[in-house]
């Protein structure tokens, strides 16, 4: 991630204003080009223009109206649990819940304005679709919304006032150029190189090279048939010398795939040459052009086939931002997971120990998250929401991830949720947190996690703090000055990760060498 110095901010402002020229760059010298019926500077320069013009017209405009389509929900929750979780998101709420889910802020709501967001907040409709029969549920959520703002809520509708519901609002996008993706498949490429120089193994969903753009050739010729059709991933397998242990299971976030956990990566290999990862790709939110990202099941249900393809019966579980939603699955299954057999209860049981970096499923309920992502305007001179705003959140990929698959009450955990998995088996949990995160409310998470709890904090190395349960169970590291994903960027910082995914020996059984 930028930082916030002047020139980062110029820098970051020059680059999004090229890269969004590009396309009526490209129309205007079209234009001149068949007015004076000639071919202006050189061919080249025609072709590229011609390319960056089909390209905005063929991919992306048809990619604009695939966005606004909604899809189905998932299953509701029944009432019993809609009503546990109401009551657990009214006892941890803020000065802004649940009025900072409405735009503009500080914004006088009514009760129309209250309804509008309960129906979407627990039952995933619209006021079109509600059903009468949620009228005195309804009204029950109504009441605990006023005791928490100490107020009754007016009668009516105030005009202008915007509840924030992702699944149903519009999806902003912008437009890439060619020559963005370009870039994509050049720092994929190098990524991959370096993979495969560290003995990783990639295994690909046999499908057409046109669901993912950009394609991928190299890996065209090294990958082996996946497990899954749904996701493409990597494989370090243990060496003969290694002591028994559980690999590494890494999830990874929103940005250019696996590239920024490239230092991560060499360092833990360098650290236990004998180490096995397993590193899966979620090509949706890695700024490339392919299909929907899977439903919950769905994706357990891979990420389980590949560890059972693997022979992998045990992992230490690492995820960073957007994988820590995915891992929160995991952690937490459903109370009927073992009656229905979902694939979450399984995974739990494979992981030994759980690190989390910067994690957006703690106080998923507050909107901090999703204002942060998909509703803020970058402040003036600040680089950092610059960047995330054109490269992350205004990606058409991403924005649909999140705005029409991301379900907040499916991926929201608890400190119970944390304490109940560490309980299990005595498993270590490890949060690692950036004061400066422009994402998270990493603040209000670390009064949340270590708040009521007797531990003790303790300077730690890369200049962060480390705060341990009494218990020995719950670990919470503080980086004071870092943004969003900056754990990742130096050594120092990286201290503490390695040491979070130092898997617990003697934990994980023969396997068979792939």
């Amino acid at each position: 991630m930028i930082g916030q110095s002047l020139p980062e901010y110029y820098f970051i402002r020059v680059c999004i204003a090229a890269l969004r020229l590009v396309a009526p760059a490209s129309f205007v010298y079209l234009l001149v080009c068949v007015g004076t019926n000639s071919i202006l500077v050189s061919p080249l320069l025609a072709t590229l223009a011609v390319c960056e013009a089909s390209f905005y017209l063929i991919f992306a405009l048809r990619r604009r109206r695939i966005n606004q389509t909604i899809p189905p929900p998932p299953p509701r929750l029944s009432r019993p649990q809609r009503r546990a979780l109401f009551e657990k998101c009214a006892s941890q709420i803020t000065s802004d819940y649940p009025s900072g889910w409405f735009l503009p802020p500080n914004s006088d709501i009514k009760r129309e304005n209250m309804h509008e967001w309960i129906l979407w907040a627990m039952f995933a409709s619209t006021p079109e679709r509600a059903s009468p029969e949620w009228d005195e549920e309804i009204e029950e959520y109504m009441s605990i919304v006023e005791k928490s703002l100490g107020r009754k809520l007016e009668p009516g509708r105030t005009p202008g006032v915007q509840s924030l519901r992702l699944s149903f609002d519009p999806i902003h996008t912008l437009h890439r150029p060619l020559i963005w993706y370009s870039i994509v498949a050049l720092v994929d490429t190098s990524t991959s190189i370096f993979l495969l120089s560290l003995g990783f193994k990639h295994y690909a969903p046999r499908r057409p090279v046109a669901c993912v753009f950009p394609p991928r050739p190299l890996l065209a010729l090294f990958s082996k048939p996946a497990a899954t059709p749904y996701f493409p991933y990597w494989y370090r397998p243990p060496r003969p010398s290694a002591q028994s242990q559980a690999p590494i299971l890494f999830l990874h976030g929103i940005g250019i795939g696996l590239h920024p956990y490239v230092p991560l990566f060499r360092e833990i290999l360098r650290a236990d040459p004998t180490q096995s990862v397993v590193l899966v790709e979620f090509l949706p939110v890695s700024m490339r052009m392919t299909g929907p990202m899977p439903s919950r099941w769905t994706t357990l249900e891979a990420i389980n086939t590949i560890l059972e393809d693997l022979r992998i019966p045990q992992v230490v579980l690492a995820a960073h931002s957007y994988g820590t939603f995915l891992a929160a699955h995991i952690v937490a299954p459903p109370p009927d997971a073992a009656l229905t057999g979902d694939p979450a209860l399984t995974l739990n049981r494979k992981v030994v120990s759980l690190v989390l970096i910067d994690p957006i499923p703690l106080l998923l309920h507050l909107p901090t998250v999703a204002h942060n992502f998909l509703y803020r305007t970058p402040g003036t001179r600040r680089a950092n929401e610059w960047q995330l705003w054109y490269f992350a959140s205004r990606d058409a990929d991403v924005a649909r991830v999140l705005g029409r698959y991301f379900f907040w009450d499916e991926g929201c955990i608890w400190r119970e949720d944390l304490a109940r998995f560490s309980a299990e088996g005595g498993r270590r949990v490890t949060i690692v947190l950036a004061g400066a995160d422009q994402i998270v409310p990493s603040g209000q998470v670390r009064e949340y996690l270590t708040g009521d709890e007797a531990g003790q904090w303790a300077r730690s190395s890369g200049g962060s703090e480390r705060w341990m349960s009494q218990a020995g169970r719950l670990e919470v590291v503080w980086f004071a000055g870092l943004d969003h994903a900056m754990v990742f960027e130096t050594k120092e910082c990286r201290k503490p990760l390695m040491r979070a995914l130092e898997p617990p020996r003697a934990s994980y059984g023969a396997v068979d060498y792939i």
